[in-house]
């Protein structure tokens, strides 16, 4: 459930704003249905009743799952985006030195 968390708390300023369009329905997904089980573990927080929810474990299993592509995708986007960026850099650079002689 940390993990969860830590990667949700990650996340979720990036995709609660609609950034990264492709992978936003899928964090989406995962927001209601994270957001669900902490209601769940706020309205009754015992041990023997978290345990007794057979679906549980399966349900976090899957949820780590998705946001994990999620990141994987946000890491893919912020590679190309950097990549393109040193480009452009690079670019404006040369035209910049040759300019200047």
């Amino acid at each position: 459930m940390n993990e969860i968390q830590r990667k949700w708390i990650y996340l979720e300023p990036i995709f609660g704003r609609g950034s990264l369009p492709s992978e936003a329905s899928r964090f989406n997904r995962v927001d209601v249905e994270f957001r669900t089980i902490l209601n769940e573990v706020a309205r009754d927080s015992r041990l023997v009743s978290l345990c007794s929810r057979q679906y549980l474990r399966r349900t976090l299993e899957q949820i780590i799952d998705q946001l994990n592509r999620c990141q994987r995708a946000l890491n893919q986007f912020l590679e190309v985006y950097y990549s393109l960026l040193s480009a452009a850099s690079l670019k404006y650079s040369l035209i910049g030195f040759l300019l200047l002689k």
